[in-house]
């Protein structure tokens, strides 16, 4: 899929080109922003489309493409992408939306929520234009692509530098409420906006 010109996906003209054209420029966007020196294995990844592809298994080429993306999300942070390229790299999140929405065995309509690593991401774009604290520095200093972040650090880290975007952010991968209620047993209701999570918790003792 990728090894081909892209004058030539558009020319065959082929019902999925659409897929074709994104992973195509979401390639040629990565390798210019690593200057062609991607520290991660992206051909191996083109060679499990491509082999999806010709076997038509297009709700496993979703499935790929989310871990993909997610997999980059993750890459961008730990390589302290610029607010520029992170931006880039968003902009190709919402055209792969664009295109979910016209393949009905998608099942899922918006990449920026569908792991960890990209509700990361988008805290780590959002904190580019913020203050640098020790704190998330060395949060972000500590990921690795193979493991987890530390949910409850990064949690304690939100509550402390009253970061209620970033709470929100989680909210969409992670049981931020159930977290927080259990280690403070508090009450506080699932779907609460990280503004009001942190006023509850500013309330309460010993916080």
């Amino acid at each position: 899929m990728l090894n081909d010109p892209f004058h030539q996906i558009i020319k065959n003209n082929k019902p999925d080109k659409d897929i074709e054209i994104f992973w195509y420029e979401l390639k040629k966007m990565i390798a210019n922003t690593f200057d062609n020196n991607i520290p991660i294995d992206i051909d191996i990844m083109s060679t499990k489309l491509n082999e999806l592809q010709s076997n038509q298994k297009y709700s496993k080429i979703e499935s790929y493409i989310h871990k993909y993306i997610g997999a980059f999300c993750k890459l961008y942070i730990i390589n302290k992408c610029s607010s520029y390229n992170c931006n880039l790299l968003d902009t190709q999140i919402k055209r792969w939306n664009t295109i979910s929405k016209k393949y009905p065995l998608f099942s899922i309509k918006d990449a920026r929520i569908i792991s960890e690593s990209c509700c990361l991401f988008y805290i780590y774009i959002k904190y580019l234009s913020y203050d640098s604290n020790k704190d998330m520095d060395n949060f972000f200093n500590d990921l690795s692509l193979d493991t987890e972040f530390n949910k409850d650090l990064l949690i304690n880290i939100c509550i402390k530098h009253n970061y209620s975007y970033f709470l929100d952010k989680l909210s969409n991968c992670i049981d931020v409420v159930n977290i927080i209620n259990s280690k403070y047993n508090t009450t506080i209701h699932k779907k609460t906006s990280g503004k009001k999570i942190l006023n509850t918790l500013n309330n309460l003792s010993g916080i």
